[in-house]
């Protein structure tokens, strides 16, 4: 699948985004933040690739990338910025440098939805990017091979395991434990399909899925 130069390229000089256990499976993980990416990637590689959009691997010679097995898992958009939203303030905790620390400058999750949350600012950091910039914008003719959902975990990791012939149960790891108040209202709701509506429409979650 790899030209002996690009292997030994990758290998050597380990380009942005890019693990060995790629190289080893002949697969490429899109892991997209807050869809148990920390997990799945642990077991299936040992280490995370972090997160990167399909296009920013566009260093991987054409040819290679579509024979790839291109696979992530994506969640309900209004859970993900939920958890999203949580996060934020444990990785401030811990990481006071972390770049969502701005998040924690809202005390409450209505304010940051009705403050922050619109189609221009979601794409202005890795971790609120739209779910469908992750899989792939510039590179029509490249597509994610196999998408997962989060709320059949369990049934997606199976198809990602079987592919890559790994015998190994998912472990559940990065799970939070706080217990910060992250319901919706009918006005955030509306927010957060308006910023992501893509996201809804390309991935089949409904308007209404949200919990108040």
């Amino acid at each position: 699948m790899f030209s002996a130069l690009e292997l030994f390229w990758l290998k050597r000089k380990k380009p942005k985004g890019w693990i060995d256990g790629f190289s080893e499976t002949n697969s490429l993980f899109i892991h997209i933040p807050k869809t148990a990416g920390t997990s799945i990637s642990k077991v299936l590689y040992g280490e995370d690739p972090w997160h990167h959009t399909l296009d920013e691997y566009s260093y991987v010679s054409h040819k290679t990338l579509k024979k790839l097995y291109k696979f992530a898992i994506v969640r309900n958009p209004y859970d993900r910025l939920a958890s999203t939203y949580k996060y934020s303030f444990e990785q401030a905790k811990s990481h006071p440098n972390t770049s969502v620390k701005f998040i924690t400058r809202y005390p409450t999750f209505e304010e940051f939805v009705t403050d922050w949350v619109n189609e221009i600012n979601v794409r202005s950091h890795y971790f609120l990017y739209p779910q469908c910039m992750y899989l792939g914008e510039e590179r029509e003719k490249i597509k994610i091979d196999f998408i997962g959902k989060f709320e059949d975990l369990t049934n997606a990791y199976e198809v990602i395991a079987k592919k890559l012939d790994i015998k190994s149960e998912l472990p559940v790891t990065n799970k939070s434990q706080n217990t910060i108040d992250a319901r919706y209202t009918d006005k955030t709701a509306e927010i957060v399909y308006d910023a992501y509506q893509e996201d809804f429409t390309k991935l089949s979650y409904s308007k209404d899925s949200f919990r108040k």
